[in-house]
This record gives C-alpha cells, sequence and structure tokens, in this order.
C-alpha cells in the first residue's frame, strides 16, 4: 500500500501481513543476534559499509543459518555473496535462496 502521505515514496504492509512480521534491528558485533527461530526472508542493507571483508563472510554465513530451507537473503545492490562458499544461490541481483536444508 501507498503510504498515507501526498507524495511520499514510501509504502505501508497491509495490516494482515504486517501481523506476521517481525522488524528487528541486529548488532553484527553481538555473539548472538536474539533469533531463536528460522525465517522465510532477511534484508540486511549496507553490511559491507559496515564490516571488514575478512568478517562479511562470516557474517553472512551466520545470517543464513537463520533462513528456512528455500527462505529469501536481500542484500544491498551494491553487494554480493558470491565466492562465500554459503547455502544459497543467486536468484536475482541482490537476491539469493537458501538451498539445503538448514542447518
Amino acid at each position: 500500500m501507498r503510504s498515507r502521505k501526498p507524495g511520499s515514496e514510501q509504502v505501508r504492509v497491509v495490516p494482515e501481513l504486517r501481523r506476521s512480521i517481525a522488524f528487528r534491528r541486529l548488532n553484527f558485533m553481538d555473539a548472538d543476534y536474539g533469533i531463536s527461530e528460522k525465517v522465510d526472508a532477511i534484508f540486511c542493507r549496507k553490511r559491507h559499509h559496515l564490516l571488514r571483508p575478512a568478517n562479511s563472510g562470516a557474517h553472512s554465513a551466520k545470517l543464513s543459518s537463520y533462513l528456512l530451507p528455500g527462505g529469501y537473503m536481500f542484500v544491498g545492490h551494491a553487494e554480493t555473496l558470491h565466492d562465500m562458499n554459503l547455502p544459497l544461490v543467486p536468484v536475482a541481483p541482490a537476491l539469493y535462496r537458501r538451498v539445503d536444508g538448514g542447518s
């Protein structure tokens, strides 16, 4: 749905769908992200801007472990997860899908 503000580029999530969504901010420096269940999708932008390249793969692996089989990870358009040995396959630019049974 479009925002109620005239001229706004923002969109709203319809209430029926919003009830099944959990919005969280994560601190990549935390040992535990505080996620207790597997999820269908993860939206993670600007990860490379925040992390050193050497740490990026470890954090991507950790995030992907929270995805259900067939779940999707969305990253920023300037980011890639190629060559990271993750259980993810590219679907579209900045979009990856988990392909194994999960861990």
